[in-house]
């Protein structure tokens, strides 16, 4: 417990304000005013996920030591745990304000509350690029993509703890959502799209993606002056890191490493990799983008058929996924894997679901395929796009963003699957943003395909919440009852790395 002396008091209020009267939640409260449907939906996640939030009474991969940086706010102590690898200043303080009010007990909740804003601001973003076809249209539309958002797994797995990756995307939808609302010649909202970046800045480094692709789409959109300031903004905050933030020794350890450029094999196999997840967990918007960019004539349909196929081929002999982490889809490590959600975090061989093996192969399949059909029917629509005014539109600011983030990922130490949080969300938003109409069965699909995601990643959160918490709660008998170290009791990974 945090005792009532002085300082204490004054660390309260200074918390209490941080949590309450920073800025971002006055325009996040305007917003919400502003457009109904997409704050229903986002309450409506919030009111499915909170009953399983609500089980977690247990830390697992990094977020304990998110949590002992938050306890150690609260005693005044704010030197980040040398263990620390993200930025984390900014959570930390959201989570030691919240903790003040509920206990460090229920951060998940507070993430939670974060994820649904994100969602929300993210649904607000597509809610701009969706054709008026009536009332009811949109709210289908909107249904779906809340579903695709909240649902994804990687998204779901990162609301259960006190992970930074939903805090991270939160800021960054902010921001992105000021940038695009400060074209062509808005300083005041391009100023608050900074400021969120800044924000971001504080939970993860990876926020220097955001002035980078702010910069690079002003370019294109012929806005030289502010893409100036823009990159000197990036450039301020990048040596501020470098000089002027308090760093750990894991930040010190994970630089990153551009050496990874001279390998073929390793950038081909992680740019593909995520290719793969990223259409994946898309297949039908990107097929809704698909049938837009394709040609109309027989014979060029035919030949995007040809270089589909041979793209296919290519991609296939040239893909070496033994490189990644493992040797089938999903390919990355450590959170979305085949027998649930981060079951390498508990020792021994966990059991798995019916016929879980065939969905990750057809699904490892289909979003390959494609990838094959969508290159040359994007590099087809960039071509046609003669007119500046679509190349703009084909060019967005959301694909720009993908792109750079994916370049920070090749030169990332270690690629985790949980990065792909950062990408996923804006990676939808330039799909949606390429369609004009979409078609009463187009909608249909993507229901479907979102209200099969919802019921996989439910499946998968409610036996990661209760794997976790028996395993969790039997660890914590076993040291009350028994003479044994704590050190030496298997538990989770996050219960070993505790007690070390």
């Amino acid at each position: 417990m945090v005792s009532n002396s002085p300082a204490k008091n004054k660390l309260k209020k200074f918390l209490a304000r941080t949590l309450f009267i920073l800025p971002e939640w006055v325009y996040i409260g305007i917003m919400v005013k502003t457009s109904k449907l997409p704050a229903f939906l986002a309450l409506l996640a919030f009111i499915v996920l909170l009953p399983i939030v609500l089980k977690i009474d247990f830390m697992q991969n990094d977020d304990w030591v998110y949590v002992r940086n938050v306890r150690n706010f609260l005693t005044g102590n704010f030197t980040l745990d040398p263990l620390t690898a993200p930025t984390f200043y900014l959570q930390g303080i959201f989570g030691g304000g919240f903790s003040l009010l509920f206990g460090t007990e229920r951060l998940p909740v507070l993430t939670l509350v974060v994820t649904c804003i994100a969602l929300y601001l993210f649904l607000k973003i597509c809610e701009s690029y969706i054709a008026g076809d009536g009332k009811y249209g949109k709210a289908f539309m909107l249904a779906a993509c809340m579903l695709l958002f909240i649902f994804n797994p990687l998204i779901t797995y990162s609301v259960l703890g006190f992970m930074s990756e939903n805090y991270f995307l939160m800021f960054a939808l902010i921001a992105f959502y000021f940038f695009i609302k400060s074209q062509p010649l808005v300083w005041k909202k391009l100023i608050l799209a900074n400021s969120f970046v800044v924000a971001a800045f504080f939970v993860r480094q990876v926020a220097f993606v955001l002035p980078l692709a702010f910069t690079v789409s002003l370019v294109i959109d012929k806005q030289y002056k502010k893409a100036l300031i823009e990159l000197l903004f990036f450039g301020g905050l990048y040596v501020f890191y470098l000089l002027g933030f308090p760093q750990t020794p894991e930040m010190y350890e994970k630089p990153l490493e551009f050496k990874h450029l001279l390998d073929y094999q390793y950038v081909f196999a992680l740019s593909y990799g995520i290719l793969i997840y990223l259409f994946a967990f898309t297949i039908p918007v990107a097929g809704s983008v698909l049938v837009r960019y394709l040609p109309k004539k027989p014979l060029a349909i035919v030949l995007v058929a040809i270089a589909s196929a041979a793209i296919y081929v290519f991609m296939q002999s040239h893909f070496h996924p033994s490189r990644l982490s493992w040797g089938e889809f999903p390919y990355l490590d450590n959170t979305f894997e085949r027998t649930g959600f981060f079951s390498r975090g508990i020792l021994g061989t966990k059991y798995q679901f019916y016929f879980i093996y065939d969905l990750y192969l057809y699904w490892d399949i289909a979003a390959k395929v494609f990838i094959a059909l969508f290159v040359p029917a994007f590099l087809i629509g960039l071509y046609k796009c003669n007119p500046y005014k679509y190349k703009k539109q084909l060019l967005h600011p959301a694909l720009v963003y993908v792109v750079i983030y994916f370049a920070l990922m090749v030169v990332t130490q270690k690629v985790y699957d949980r990065y792909l949080t950062g990408i996923l969300p804006f990676f939808l938003i330039y799909l949606i943003s390429q369609l004009k109409k979409v078609v009463l069965v187009d909608k249909l699909i993507w229901l479907v395909f979102g209200a099969g995601l919802t019921f996989f990643s439910l499946q998968f959160a409610l036996d990661f919440v209760v794997t976790n918490s028996y395993v969790w709660h039997k660890s914590v008998e076993l040291a009350k009852v028994s003479s044994l170290p704590r050190e030496s009791i298997q538990g989770t990974n996050a219960w070993k790395l505790i007690n070390r």
